[in-house]
């Protein structure tokens, strides 16, 4: 999926048919009544927390933008527009306009669409009744819409196969295809509490997504903020991230009804169906710029959730709590113990977002890794009515990228397999920082008798290169077992990687999942193999088939093909491997091969 069409997608997306909504013609104005020229005004929160109204003209109205849309170009006229221009966080500002047949001001819309480097006010409205159809329209299920997939391509998931999707490669081409036109206004994510580490991984996360990631304080300073009324034109939060850090979408709502709210005038993801929180907030300042001003706030109060997420809008009920996940991060900087607790929403794309903010703020919210650093960690997630699954590694010299991605990786495939959406009920990570690098290079092996007897012991003598050149030697060995069959057997010596590659290979229907049952299996199986392990693999000659994921070996060969026929997809044939996995206290890198004879005469 390119940027372009994760950008547009928010307001140019598959839906086909608004619904017809019946408006009532005391509060709204269809766009069939509006004419290039007519004046009205906008609410929307310009510093603190009470909507202020600026001037408006309407330039033109644009028909079928998108089959059904139409939009309403405005001028905001405002001679405050004239430094700020119109700023991200304005989103689902109300747009009024004065009805030539009554002379009262009516709802037209809300502002949601502007062009990068633009020299006047200019910015496309979204029509009320295009908004109005979110409340009564079909929902569809949650799903994943236009956000880009968490899965690095280096991923330990990405490479054991579980996942085709990989993030785009030049994330940088995202900002220069908005200068193609008329786009959603990108939203501030504001971020309280992180460190530079954790919104310097957002800026990147986030480039191609509808987002733009700020620093910023929180909502309520010094407790001066008082309670703040939900009300067209104040400002619309939805907070993705609570706790020790703090994430929140700023936006600013459009039209209050007794029961619910409309906000945004374009999607949030077009995700249908979410449960994100809804709060209240308040504006420390507009921030002005040629490219993309933005509005820098924050959260005063969590007041309900929302629950849809479409094309022209979000939809927030007020008084309805939405679900959120508790996350606890302790990390140990040598010898010296912090604990952060947090609460990420529960989402199809933010819970990951939340999640790599704060570990990654956790880890380096007293610094960055030294130069020369270690990082071992545990991450355990515990799913609803399916379990929980632990990942221990180790990594050096490699930043907090593995440590974060062994994090997202199984909850990124949990809630977004084919199979259905798990649901996170817990997350703890415990992270250790090292100074001090840990790497070791497999320089050479050698085998210390390549001739044996079945059941007897391969012993391998590793040559290790370790980070800043010292060497030294270790005896490993791989016990065979006792009914191997006679023959020349390929032995390997090898890190992780290489040991997952074989794996795969061998016995590829562990990799296959068929359910979420069956992919926690498979996430729990490759979050088992270790950096700090050096595994010896003998490759027998034993196997079978599996069928319908249960291993059958040594079946007769007209069980194989009675079971293979009509090229079952179900069943599959692997191969077993002897393997020993042991222990180092560094990261491994290399490999080497070897050829042993197994031979029942073979000295003792």
């Amino acid at each position: 999926m390119t940027s372009t069409w994760m950008i547009l997608a928010c307001w140019l997306g598959c839906a086909g048919v608004v619904a017809p909504v019946e408006l009532d013609p005391t509060r709204y104005m269809d766009v069939d009544q509006i004419r290039p020229g007519m004046t009205g005004i906008g609410k929307t929160v310009m510093s603190g927390t009470t909507p202020e109204a600026f001037d408006v003209e309407v330039l033109s109205v644009m028909r079928n933008v998108e089959p059904t849309r139409d939009m309403v170009l405005i001028r905001c006229t405002d001679s405050r527009f004239q430094r700020t221009g119109v700023a991200g966080g304005m989103s689902g500002s109300p747009i009024y306009v004065r009805d030539p047949s009554d002379g009262r001001l009516k709802l037209i819309g809300a502002l949601a669409f502007a062009w990068l480097f633009q020299q006047d006010a200019i910015a496309g409205v979204q029509p009320i009744r295009a908004m109005m159809a979110v409340l009564d329209g079909p929902g569809r299920p949650a799903g994943l819409a236009t956000w880009p997939p968490m899965l690095e391509p280096d991923s330990r998931f990405t490479l054991a196969g579980l996942c085709c999707d990989q993030k785009p490669q030049n994330k940088d081409a995202a900002s220069d295809e908005w200068l193609a036109g008329l786009a959603p206004l990108r939203a501030p994510l504001v971020a309280a509490g992180g460190s530079p580490a954790a919104l310097a991984w957002l800026r990147e996360e986030l480039a191609g997504t509808n987002l733009v990631p700020v620093a910023a304080g929180g909502g309520r300073q010094g407790g001066n903020v008082g309670r703040v009324r939900l009300e067209p034109g104040a400002v619309l939060c939805i907070p993705v991230l609570q706790g020790d850090m703090s994430l929140t979408v700023v936006g600013t709502a459009t039209e209050v009804l007794p029961t619910r709210v409309l906000g945004l005038g374009h999607a949030l993801g077009a995700d249908g169906e979410i449960e994100l929180p809804l709060a209240t907030g308040m504006i420390h300042t507009i921030v002005p710029s040629i490219a993309r001003p933005f509005k820098l706030g924050g959260v005063v109060e969590v007041v309900g959730a929302l629950v849809r997420d479409e094309y022209t809008g979000v939809l927030g009920v007020p008084g309805r709590s939405a679900r959120v996940i508790p996350m606890a991060v302790e990390v140990n900087e040598d010898g010296s113990v912090r604990r952060y607790q947090y609460e990420a929403a529960d989402h199809v794309y933010f819970t990951n977002v939340a999640m790599g903010a704060a570990l990654t703020s956790s880890a380096t919210a007293r610094r960055e890794p030294p130069e020369e650093h270690t990082v071992r960690y545990r991450h355990t997630v515990r799913f609803e009515r399916l379990g929980e699954v632990t990942v221990e590694n180790m990594t050096s010299q490699r930043q907090l990228g593995t440590m974060r991605s062994d994090l997202l990786g199984p909850v990124a495939l949990m809630m977004h397999s084919p199979f259905g959406r798990a649901r996170v009920e817990r997350i703890d990570s415990e992270v250790q920082i090292e100074s001090a690098s840990r790497l070791g290079a497999i320089e050479q092996a050698e085998l210390v008798r390549n001739r044996l007897r079945p059941g007897q012991t391969v012993k391998v003598d590793v040559g290790w290169h370790m980070f800043r050149g010292l060497r030294f030697a270790k005896r490993y060995a791989l016990k065979l077992p006792g009914d191997l069959a006679e023959g020349v057997y390929p032995l390997v010596v090898c890190s992780w990687q290489e040991h997952l590659k074989a794996l795969r290979k061998e016995k590829p229907h562990l990799f296959a999942p068929r359910s979420l049952p069956e992919l926690l299996d498979a996430i729990r199986l490759i979050g088992s193999i270790r950096a700090d392990r050096v595994y010896l693999r003998l490759v027998t000659r034993r196997g079978g088939v599996s069928y319908d994921g249960l291993e059958m070996p040594r079946l007769p060969s007209n069980r194989v093909a009675l079971l293979g026929g009509d090229a079952r997809s179900d069943v599959t044939a692997y191969t077993d491997a002897v393997v020993a996995a042991c222990e180092v206290d560094f990261m491994v890198s290399g490999a080497r091969s070897f050829k042993i004879t197994v031979d029942k005469l073979a000295p003792l």
